[in-house]
């Protein structure tokens, strides 16, 4: 199931077309999808950026697509220790640069990757600067070749890439098994609910992921903010949420005590 199969699915069980996600997993992968609905598809691109994965991996072989679904091949017999995966560990920490797997839905010239791959046409693929806050080992097996990795990344790190990376520093090769997204924006995998128990009931509110400051309007303030005016408020300077009668009427920046609204959410 793609990304796009599960909003497909909330759409039908919701009965709404306003869905979005923010972050997509690959096919293989399971975990955390944040979706909003509604007027919360609005407030996507403000969400946190942190990502959290549980990453399983094969060493000694490579694969096309650095995963369990691609054509998989014997890459070499060389064993290496624990303290050999550890140390090649550290250097995945910080800002790193990789490149995205040539199956990946990234785009160069109008084209997703896994287009030109599909066709058997060779790209350059530009790497790119990511940032790895934690790595650690969590599992290694040197009889079976396996390890478990338990990475904390920014937006738009591939883990495929950090590990088919590793398996070349290691001189192994690898490919990564099994992948799960422990936490995305701001949710965690221990909050989240199942696809098949999604309800209305199952939705939160925005400020529960996102801790802007909260104002209160009045009644006139709301009726200018309704109609897309400016007003003036007591705060400090950046986001807010703007409410009237508990609800969330807009998402807000303030500057010199003036509340400019990014997002409207009432007419």
């Amino acid at each position: 199931m793609t990304s796009h199969d599960v909003i497909y699915r909330i759409r039908k069980i919701l009965n709404t077309k306003r869905v979005g996600h923010a972050g997509t997993l690959d096919p293989l992968a399971q975990g955390v999808l944040p979706v909003g609905v509604g007027n919360c598809t609005r407030l996507l691109d403000f969400l946190p950026n942190e990502k959290e994965y549980i990453a399983e991996m094969k060493l000694g072989y490579i694969s096309d697509t650095y995963d369990s679904e691609g054509r998989v091949e014997k890459y070499s017999d060389c064993k290496i220790d624990i303290n050999d995966m550890r140390n090649a560990l550290c250097d995945f920490v910080g800002d790193i640069s990789q490149k995205p797997p040539i199956y990946s839905a990234v785009k160069i010239k109008g084209k997703k990757l896994y287009e030109y791959a599909r066709r058997g046409i060779n790209t350059e693929i530009p790497e790119r600067i990511v940032h790895v806050d934690k790595i650690e080992l969590s599992d290694f097996n040197s009889d079976e070749n396996t390890a478990k990795i338990i990475i904390s990344c920014s937006k738009g790190t591939y883990i495929r890439s950090i590990i088919h990376d590793l398996g070349q520093k290691l001189g192994t090769g690898a490919y990564m098994t099994e992948l799960t997204r422990t936490l995305s924006s701001g949710m965690r995998i221990e909050d989240s609910v199942n696809l098949e128990d999604i309800s209305p009931d199952s939705l939160i509110s925005p400020g529960m992921i996102l801790k802007f400051p909260e104002i209160e309007l009045t009644f006139e303030q709301f009726q200018k903010v309704k109609n897309g005016n400016l007003i003036k408020v007591n705060g400090q300077n950046g986001f807010v949420f703007l409410k009237y009668n508990n609800d969330i009427v807009s998402l807000a920046n303030i500057a010199n005590e003036t509340a400019y609204s990014k997002k409207v959410f009432i007419s």
